[in-house]
């Protein structure tokens, strides 16, 4: 029924009136589309965020999969596709990389602590039969890698799965009466396949490949071992032709950070200096080559005559028991198609040997990381379940989970220039650390070549601050300030090749009057005090400023040798006679008692573990936090500090992948200089502890941008 209402008189209205209900309806269908606009972001960002685990958990399944297929799998790690890196730089595209496909030409950036762990997860894995690296031709197509220590943690971690069926089992050092010995493991096997093993210098993917049991090069392949080198540039001559000069305040006679400005050629300490470490790094190489692929068979003087043979074609390889075998093209996926095949193929026929190669399916590094972390992701969440069991009664031992405790070791990770935003970084991370009850130790894995001398020493007190005890893990270089730092850590281990010591402070002092003048530029200074332009580069040194100079860097250096003293246990004498700004490699350290282990990251963990926690079985925690990809987002903009972080980048000449030099005495250089001169805190507002002058400009032009 249908109720007729009466209808209200309309009176003639103003315009105003009859449009005023539009506003209302509009602003309705404004809000319920900003609404639908807002839930629908919600719901991508959702999608986005649960991808990469639904991704995990598939992976997960199909590994489990595997599992009761009873497959056994090769894990392949295409090195020649590699950056390795100590941490990877947070970004925006992580959000995406669940969508991205396991292309064989996408380059791969991996943290060395992952991958070293990924292998050693593999050695006990008892699905993983065999690991296989793929090494390209050394040139184009090569491993990229920021250090030979790095290389060394990666070559150590090989070795561990070469040798993972000879049991070692530790001590019972907590008298645990549930301690079990460790069972037998089988044999596992390692190959290597390149096309060419050249090199424009190191050849560092030779020197990683040399510790797989099998290496094979394709026929018409080359290795090049042409042992070690050290290139320097002196700039002195072009700095005196555009009136540049350079005032050095060094204590040491082996700090020769600013030779290459004040000198045309190597003087007698830095070319001591420079062919001790070259020969202490080649004979690290010769040792693990000679160690993992000759034995006895080749000696010193052999060697010196490879080096100076020059390139060796792959039957010379093959005949110096270098490679084991010549291919034309690589032999994997034949080698496991031949163990998927009912009646086996006929290898012997095809590549005119046999072989003995366990595995019949292939298993990618990125899909074995995405298993990995889902194992472990299940393992965590029942860890968690099994807790909240005990504590409610309900069961009393539920796989051992009643003696498992929350702790943890704390992984601080110290890269790069020490400059003062790196020093607030890492002292924020400290004094959160220190709060919480749950952290066992701490392991500062120092990868620098050192900065500035006052953030170094915010960070040497921070340390000497906690409660907790402090490790150290040096990476590629652990130098100067970078040594400043670790220096007072309970225990410090250091690979071979790590580049450390350099035990020295300096200051220099940039004239840039004669530039100035021959540009016509005139430069007037209105003063209060006699020191008031020390730091100004138009402003020629005094005595006075000399004087101050100097003093301050012996001050500084002297207070260095003190903190090394009561570190490491040591005379003064002692700490002179190795200091003096002297540069040595890990090797050398050891024996002159600047370190106290040979070893990579996993083996001051492993310390840790059996030191300075319970269970044996602490998580391990990264510090400082990265931010997530979401709140990078938000970071996209350009910011003043650009211009910063493009004069670092342009002026440093540094790139990802290339050794770093100077570029400033292009027109675009000098023109910068002149600019930036005019600010007299740019420049050496302090006194520096780096391995080099490379190193100490840049990480001014890093404080610049920052």
């Amino acid at each position: 029924m249908m109720v007729n209402l009466p209808l209200k008189p309309q009176t003639e209205a103003p315009m105003a009136t009859k449009m005023s209900p539009r506003p209302r309806g509009f602003l309705a269908s404004a809000f319920r589309r900003v609404g639908w606009a807002a839930k629908t972001s919600l719901a991508l960002v959702g999608l986005v965020a649960i991808l990469p685990t639904a991704n995990d958990y598939y992976q997960f399944l199909q590994d489990e999969q595997m599992k009761k297929k009873k497959k056994k799998s090769v894990l392949v790690l295409p090195f020649y596709r590699m950056r390795i890196v100590e941490r990877k730089k947070p970004s925006p595209r992580d959000l995406i990389s669940v969508f991205q496909s396991d292309d064989l030409s996408t380059p791969i950036e991996v943290e060395v602590a992952e991958l070293v762990d990924l292998i050693h997860e593999a050695a006990v894995d008892p699905e993983i039969v065999a690991l296989y690296g793929q090494f390209g031709n050394g040139m184009d197509s090569s491993l990229k890698v920021q250090g030979r220590a790095q290389l060394e943690e990666i070559r150590n971690a090989i070795r561990v799965f070469n040798q993972i069926h000879r049991v070692h089992s530790n001590p019972n050092v907590n008298c645990d009466p549930n301690f079990e010995k460790p069972k037998q493991r089988d044999m596992k096997t390692t190959m290597a396949f390149a096309d060419s093993f050249n090199a424009a210098g190191e050849n560092v993917n030779y020197f990683l490949a040399s510790e797989f049991q099998y290496i094979c090069m394709q026929n018409q392949g080359m290795l090049d071992l042409f042992g070690g080198s050290n290139t320097t540039m002196f700039f002195r001559g072009a700095l005196d032709k555009y009136g540049i000069k350079v005032h050095a305040f060094k204590q040491g006679q082996y700090k020769n950070f600013a030779n290459i400005f004040t000198h045309k050629k190597f003087d007698k300490a830095h070319l001591e200096a420079t062919r001790s470490l070259v020969d202490s790094l080649s004979d690290n190489v010769r040792f693990a080559i000679h160690d993992s692929r000759l034995g006895n068979k080749v000696s010193k003087d052999i060697w010196k005559a490879i080096w100076d043979y020059g390139t060796l074609t792959a039957s010379n390889a093959k005949e110096l028991s270098f490679i084991d075998a010549e291919y034309p093209i690589d032999p994997l996926n034949d080698l496991v198609a031949a163990n998927n095949s009912p009646t086996g193929e006929d290898l012997e026929t095809k590549w005119g040997a046999r072989f003995n190669f366990p595995a019949n399916h292939e298993l990618s590094i990125t899909q074995y990381k995405r298993i990995v972390d889902m194992r472990r992701r299940f393992q965590k969440n029942n860890t968690w379940l099994n807790r909240q069991l005990n504590k409610s009664g309900k069961i009393e031992n539920l796989a051992g989970a009643a003696s498992i405790k929350n702790e943890k070791i704390a992984v601080i990770y110290l890269e790069d220039g020490i400059t003062s935003k790196v020093a607030l970084n890492v002292v924020e991370s400290l004094r959160k650390i220190k709060r919480d009850p749950d952290v066992k130790t701490v392991i500062l894995r120092v990868n620098s070549p050192g900065g500035s001398s006052f953030a170094s020493e915010r960070i040497l007190m921070e340390c000497a601050d906690l409660p907790q005890p402090v490790l150290c893990s040096m990476g590629n270089y652990a130098a100067s300030g970078g040594y400043y730092v670790a220096s007072n850590c309970h225990r410090i281990f250091a690979s071979p090749s790590t580049i450390t010591g350099s035990i020295g402070v300096f200051a220099i002092k940039l004239d840039l009057t004669d530039l100035a003048s021959r540009y016509g530029i005139n430069v007037q200074h209105v003063v209060t005090g006699s020191h008031s332009t020390m730091y100004d580069p138009f402003q020629p040194l005094t005595k006075k400023t000399s004087e101050t100079l100097s003093r301050n860097v012996g001050q500084c250096y002297d207070w260095f040798k003190t903190v090394v003293c009561i570190g490491r246990q040591m005379t003064m004498q002692d700490v002179e006679k190795i200091g003096q700004g002297r540069v040595w490699t890990g090797i050398q350290a050891l024996e002159n008692g600047l370190v106290d282990d040979i070893g990579g990251l996993d083996r001051a963990i492993r310390y840790a573990q059996r030191n300075f926690t319970i269970s044996g079985a602490a998580s391990v925690e990264v510090w400082p936090k990265q931010k997530a990809p979401f709140s990078l987002l938000s970071e996209l903009s350009t910011d003043t500090r650009y211009l910063g972080a493009t004069l670092l980048e342009n002026y440093s000449g540094r790139s990802k992948d290339m050794p770093y030099s100077l570029d400033l005495l292009s027109p675009a250089g000098r023109e910068w200089l002149l600019k930036t001169a005019l600010d007299p805190l740019v420049f050496f507002p302090g006194t520096m502890m780096t391995i080099d002058e490379n190193d100490a400009l840049k990480i001014m032009l890093q404080e610049m941008s920052a």
